[in-house]
C-alpha cells in the first residue's frame, strides 16, 4: 500500500472542500420526483427497442471476421 503523505491528504481535503462548495447538500428525506421504472419498461416494449441496422452490420462484420480468421473465435468468446 502506498504511504500517505501530507501532500496527498491536503489534495484530498481540498477536493472535498471544493465538492462541498459546489454541490448543495441533499436532505435526508429527499425522494425522487417520479418513478422512472414505468418509463423504462415502456421504452423497452416500444418499437424503438428493436435492433437497428447498425447492430446488424456489426454482427455481420463479426461473422465475416470469424470466417476469415477462425482462430479469432476464441478471442471473441473470451470477451463475451
Amino acid at each position: 500500500m502506498k504511504p500517505r503523505n501530507r501532500e496527498t491528504e491536503n489534495d484530498q481535503e481540498g477536493c472535498a472542500d471544493l465538492l462541498r462548495k459546489v454541490l448543495p447538500p441533499v436532505p435526508q428525506d429527499a425522494e425522487a420526483g417520479r418513478d422512472l421504472w414505468p418509463a423504462v419498461l415502456a421504452r423497452m416494449q416500444s418499437a424503438h427497442a428493436d435492433s437497428h441496422w447498425f447492430d446488424r452490420v456489426l454482427l455481420a462484420a463479426l461473422i465475416v471476421l470469424m470466417v476469415i480468421f477462425p482462430t479469432s473465435i476464441s478471442l471473441f468468446l473470451y470477451y463475451l
